[in-house]
């Protein structure tokens, strides 16, 4: 085996890619499952996922190659919360709630990352640092008994880490952000994610629960059938090997042309034959592909709406109209063909025929009981 590719890849990643067997040899799992279709359609269950989950524990809410310089800042509405992430001069992430705090108004507006000194207020034009401190107001006068060290934004709990910005959605709540460090961290900067560039990023607003959205993502028996004109062809239909980090897992497979002898690779190429699908919990997920990697975060609205963000990255901006093309027809065939015309068009599919009242329980085969991990988790985060 190649020294680059272990010197590069974590060991559990190199442990987990010399575990996997030949698919011929791949055992067949027979462990069944089932869960009450309720989880998915009632209100009330999902007022308490947002409650004890969305507001208690860190959400993956987008990737450092979003604010990739110092001096940055974005509107982040997402989840429903007006949200704002900078980077400032040092380089350093911040998360905060998006409101003046003269008379509430929404400080900044787009969506799009952008460089900035600072961040004035369109109401009044109330200013404020990249690190949430109000610097400056007009009229300042006026306010005679006003003091700015106050009067800051309201700061939200945030931490890069692995090229991921985490956010605790609650300002009164710090949440544990230690599963976000450590091993997983270290598995995500082996794969390059703190540098990668953010090629190209789509949003959908779905008619489908958060769960079944990340369903989608945790287990090979739909690729058959539902991907059998696009990525079928490139993945075997065998167990996968799972791997945890707290509530967070890593599937590793191995694909269609996989073989376990020899890995004379470096770590570029291995994408090619082994492919790794992160569950970054509670609702984003990270799956590597040959020439990119994709990051896709679900942020539930209702019981029966998401909204999803799906960002394409690469290790390095295409310079040539060439790359450009490329990388082009793959964010295309990723994000609209297969995830979009496929994967949350399935979702949806599903999101209706449970709310119809037509069955009372989901089952669960063999080569899904990755989603029994995910629901496990969601139960401990709620009884805790």
């Amino acid at each position: 085996m190649d020294k680059a590719l272990k010197r590069t890849l974590t060991q559990s990643q190199l442990d987990a890619i010399l575990a996997l067997p030949r698919h011929d040899d791949a055992p067949v799992p027979t462990q069944e499952s089932t869960m009450p279709v309720s989880i998915y359609v009632d209100p009330a269950h999902f007022e308490r996922e947002w409650a004890k989950l969305f507001r208690r524990m860190p959400v993956p809410a987008t990737v450092s190659g979003l604010l990739p310089e110092p001096k940055m800042a974005v509107a982040h509405d997402a989840y429903g919360i007006p949200l704002l992430l900078t980077r400032d001069t040092d380089g350093v992430v911040h998360a905060f709630l998006n409101v003046c705090t003269h008379r509430g108004s929404k400080l900044v507006e787009s969506d799009e990352p952008h460089h900035c000194p600072r961040m004035s207020c369109p109401y009044h034009a109330w200013t404020f640092g990249l690190d949430g401190r109000l610097i400056g107001v007009p009229r300042s006068e006026v306010f005679p008994t006003l003091d700015k060290a106050t009067h800051g934004l309201r700061r939200l709990f945030a931490k890069e880490a692995g090229g991921i910005i985490w956010v605790g959605l609650d300002p009164a709540c710090e949440p544990d952000f230690s599963n976000a460090a450590g091993p997983l961290s270290a598995d995500l900067e082996a794969f390059n994610i703190p540098n990668m560039y953010v090629f190209g990023r789509k949003r959908f607003d779905l008619a489908a629960n958060w769960k079944i959205l990340v369903e989608t993502f945790l287990e090979t028996y739909h690729v058959p059938p539902l991907h059998k004109n696009t990525v079928a062809p490139q993945f075997a239909e065998v167990p996968t090997l799972m791997t945890h980090f707290g509530p967070h897992t890593r599937q590793t497979t191995g694909r269609a042309d996989f073989t376990p002898d020899g890995f004379d690779i470096d770590v570029d190429k291995l994408h090619r034959h082994v492919t790794h699908a992160y569950h970054l919990f509670p609702s984003a997920v990270l799956v590597t592909s040959p020439y990119h990697i994709n990051f896709v975060t679900m942020m539930p609205r209702a019981a029966d709406r998401t909204i999803v963000d799906c960002y394409m990255l690469t290790n390095t901006v295409p310079d040539t109209e060439k790359a450009r093309e490329l990388y082009g027809k793959s964010f295309k065939y990723n994000f609209e063909d297969v995830f979009g015309a496929e994967d949350f068009r399935a979702a949806q599919l599903v999101q209706t025929g449970l709310r119809s009242g037509a069955i009372t329980s989901v089952r669960f085969g063999a080569l899904e009981q990755a989603l029994m991990t995910l629901h496990n988790n969601v139960d401990a985060a709620l009884n805790r």
